[in-house]
């Protein structure tokens, strides 16, 4: 595990999660490395009850960003993560694509931000993952639409990807 040291992205704005049913803002952008990232402190990622404290954390923290802060609707959006735990409890027969992608997209800014091992890249999970892109944006593989179909072993690794997201952003965030 790397180092536990703050972690900031270079410059940012808020984002709202909706996750395990609650509501929480962080704040998100892209790291030096040009990575997105979350702040962090101690290996925990810092949460905010809505985006206006987000905001005003950041004005005293001093950190980077070029939001009109009197137009809070501009910087007000919100990701439901809820539909994909809801699929990893049995409560939904088929995978949302877009909160699929979306979970394992903030688990691993959250990796990268907290010093956690990124998730699997690698054989079957590079393949779910390039489904769940395909599923989300079809026109980057010159398609219409993409409704991704899962193979037994495709759904075994999906579970155990989206499951260990969970745990990541579950544990980073309380």
């Amino acid at each position: 595990m790397a180092e536990l040291t703050d972690e900031l992205p270079v410059s940012g704005r808020p984002e709202g999660l909706v996750f395990d049913g609650r509501t929480f803002f962080v704040w998100w952008g892209q790291g030096a490395d040009e990575l997105d990232r979350v702040a962090a402190r101690g290996g925990r990622v810092l949460t905010f009850p809505s985006a206006r404290a987000c905001v005003d954390a950041a004005d005293d923290a001093g950190w980077q960003h070029d939001l009109d802060t009197a137009d809070e609707a501009s910087y007000r959006s919100t990701t439901d993560l809820d539909p994909a735990l809801r699929w990893l409890r049995g409560r939904a027969g088929t995978l949302d694509p877009v909160a699929g992608l979306n979970l394992w997209n903030w688990a691993e800014d959250v990796a990268r931000s907290t010093g956690q091992p990124l998730l699997p890249h690698g054989g079957q999970a590079a393949v779910c993952y390039r489904k769940l892109v395909a599923a989300n944006v079809p026109w980057l593989f010159e398609l219409d639409e993409f409704r991704p179909r899962w193979s037994a072993r495709q759904l075994t690794v999906l579970r155990h990807v989206l499951g260990t997201a969970v745990h990541l952003v579950r544990t980073a965030t309380r």
